[in-house]
């Protein structure tokens, strides 16, 4: 309590976490595929730190004016730590047993090494400092009114080395390289990649400042209006000064907001309410260190002729010779800047993510401690901003910036700047990013009464489009989504977002559970144990044959959900607590936490590409229609026995104890 009207609260949290050595993969038979020399001695492990600072001054300077002021600190980072290799590294995708010509000395399992990895994190340093201040104001004017406005600040960093600090030969044995320009090309023994994968390095820091105004109306006793608006200037930064980012302005970003809540009766028995709003998301740092500079990665890919494999000794980038055997096929830029300031691939008309919800609904209590309630929700996607990949032969994989299915990326493979071999004029324009979900939920709740509460709902809902989000739930093999918000595989190549005839893919989006319910609740026995459930049961998630395209780049020639879906999922949590009172009224709480009570195994995900090649066919004839199967049957395809197995299953049980004392 700083002075009589003034309150001032102050946090400090400090965190170290060490990370572990890495132990060898045990297969289960009890054999490992990983070669028992990279474990020998002291092993490469991460240490991490995350540090908050933090105050909040409270002044009420009059009855009717309310001033917050909160400022912070927030940093987190890494440093590896520990042995890293100081050699070329050679690596196997697919085994080569099955060349009867190599010895078997040089015979072993995809995986292998035989080396430990030269990557480290030299450091990875993030940071946040914010400033926000509001001030509250209650007044009367037809009715009352609380009044809040202010202003939100933050400055965002980062500095990063990390990356392999040799190259790595990666084996891809019997396979073939699908080039850039649609050729098939392999080896005696398949072909090899000389690489450093992703190398990132950087340092900036940049500023965002939002501000906001807002009203909760009150115009008599049953009836509240809230209206509000907000707006921001963003900064998407680049980790190079002398390329540009991506700027929004206020005017950019105007949010309104609208919302009501209405007491029907007048017996605080009968509650309807609705809102409306549009929401503009605040760019993530993925974009900007994949490609706005950060990020390097350039691949060299050869022709595998040799069955002694420690002889190649590629430099890094290579230069061919003995020691770097084989025919070069070509090679890959997968990080070209996409924000250089003699050639910027970032649309001039870009617009920020935008999205918009609506939603309506009613509670009505019962009695005392009972309440049901319905709400409606409708939630649209109107922009999203992602990276739209095009593979260039000789160069790798540009990425332009857009908002997809407008400006730059309405016709992706007719820009002029498209190499001609590339250049698809009769193509069909990029659907725009879609993302629409519509749900209606149903809930009962009975409030802690009597020894016990309930709270149960269920919801029948659809998620519907072609584009999943900031997360992008359609690149999920294992059933994690990957996390690299507006750079990820989503809109990478046009073939993506068609199927192969040719149709636009919408449908059921990978988190699509049309059926949920859920229920929650507990009791409380007179001797003071407590015992709780909670109990989940879904729909499974839709399912959908992939293949991939050129180079790499998956679509789905079936459309979305052509498998079907994963099982319904169901698990049970159970809860059970016990306090003992103690002398002087300190008291010992003890409890059980079981997860998965019943320990099922449901498939949550399984291995959706159904061939291990590529599909190399032109633009021109994609579009026009063909055949996957005949075409994988004609040129000899790979099928990929993991297909449809499954990759990933409900977590095992978990089984929590804890005891505390409270005082």
């Amino acid at each position: 309590q700083l002075m009589k009207d003034l309150r001032g609260r102050f946090a400090v949290s400090n965190e170290r976490q060490k990370g572990a050595p890495s132990f060898p993969s045990i297969e289960p038979d009890r054999t490992s595929r990983d070669n028992p020399a990279l474990f020998q001695g002291d092993r490469q492990y991460t240490n991490n730190f995350t540090d908050s600072y933090a105050a909040v001054f409270d002044w009420v300077t009059t009855p009717k004016l309310y001033v917050n002021l909160t400022t912070g600190y927030f940093t987190y980072g890494a440093r590896g730590k520990g042995p890293v290799g100081t050699n070329l590294r050679h690596t196997f995708s697919g085994s080569n047993f099955q060349f009867p010509d190599i010895p078997a000395s040089l015979q072993n399992v995809s995986g292998y090494a035989d080396d430990i990895s030269s990557s480290i994190i030299v450091k990875d340093d993030y940071g946040r400092f914010t400033f926000n201040s509001d001030a509250t104001y209650y007044t009367n004017w037809k009715g009352q009114h609380t009044l809040k406005a202010g202003v939100q600040y933050e400055r965002i960093s980062n500095d990063v080395n990390r990356g392999q600090q040799f190259p790595t030969v990666q084996l891809n044995w019997d396979a073939v390289r699908g080039t850039l320009d649609g050729r098939n090309v392999r080896g005696k023994y398949g072909y090899y990649t000389v690489t450093r994968g992703t190398v990132t390095l950087g340092d900036f820091s940049v500023s965002n400042t939002g501000l906001f105004i807002q009203d909760a109306w009150t115009l008599n006793n049953r009836l509240t209006l809230n209206l509000g608006v907000r707006t921001e200037v963003e900064d998407v930064p680049s980790y190079k000064p002398q390329n540009p980012g991506i700027h929004f302005s206020f005017a950019d970003k105007i949010s309104p907001r609208v919302g009501f809540a209405w007491d029907l009766k007048g017996d605080s028995r009968w509650k309807a309410y609705g809102s409306w709003g549009v929401f503009h998301d605040l760019m993530k740092l993925s974009m900007s260190r994949i490609l706005f500079g950060a990020d390097r990665w350039v691949d060299y890919f050869y022709t595998l002729d040799t069955a002694d494999w420690p002889s190649i000794q590629c430099g890094y980038p290579p230069t061919g010779g003995p020691s770097c055997p084989g025919t070069f096929i070509e090679q890959a830029d997968f990080r070209h800047e996409a924000n250089d300031v003699n050639n910027s691939l970032i649309d001039p008309g870009i617009k920020p993510m935008r999205s918009q919800e609506f939603t309506l609904g009613m509670d009505h209590e019962l009695n005392r401690t009972t309440s049901i309630g319905v709400r409606y929700s409708h939630k649209w996607l109107n922009r999203a901003i992602e990276a739209f990949g095009v593979l260039l032969p000789g160069v790798g994989e540009i990425y332009r910036i857009s908002n997809p299915g407008f400006g730059w990326d309405k016709s992706p493979l007719t820009d002029p700047f498209i190499s001609p071999g590339l250049n698809c004029p009769n193509c069909p324009d990029q659907p725009a990013a879609k993302r629409v979900y519509d749900g209606i939920e149903f809930r009962l709740r009975k409030r802690f009464s009597d020894n016990w509460e309930l709270t149960t709902s269920y919801s029948y809902s659809r998620l519907f489009g072609n584009y999943s989000g900031l997360a992008n739930s359609d690149e999920s093999i294992n059933g994690s989504a990957r996390t690299d918000p507006n750079s990820s595989r989503g809109f990478d190549q046009l073939t993506e977002s068609f199927d192969a005839q040719g149709h636009a893919v919408y449908g059921r989006l990978q988190t699509d559970r049309p059926n949920v319910f859920k229920a929650q609740g507990s009791y409380t026995f007179g001797f003071g144990t407590t015992v709780g459930g909670n109990y989940l049961l879904q729909s499974g998630t839709p399912l959908q044959t992939q293949m991939n395209h050129l180079s790499g780049i998956f679509f789905y020639p079936f459309g979305r959900g052509d498998l079907g879906r994963t099982p319904v999922y169901s698990q049970t949590d159970l809860l059970v607590q016990h306090t003992l009172n103690l002398p002087r009224g300190t008291r010992l709480n003890a409890s059980i936490n079981v997860e998965n009570l019943f320990d099922q195994d449901t498939i949550t995900s399984i291995f959706p590409t159904v061939y291990r090649d590529n599909i190399n066919i032109p633009f021109t004839d994609f579009f026009k229609g063909f055949d996957p199967n005949a075409y994988a049957k004609a040129n000899n395809l790979r099928p990929d026995a993991r297909f449809t197995l499954p990759t990933a299953y409900q977590p095992r049980r978990t089984i929590r104890l804890m005891a505390k004392i409270l005082f």
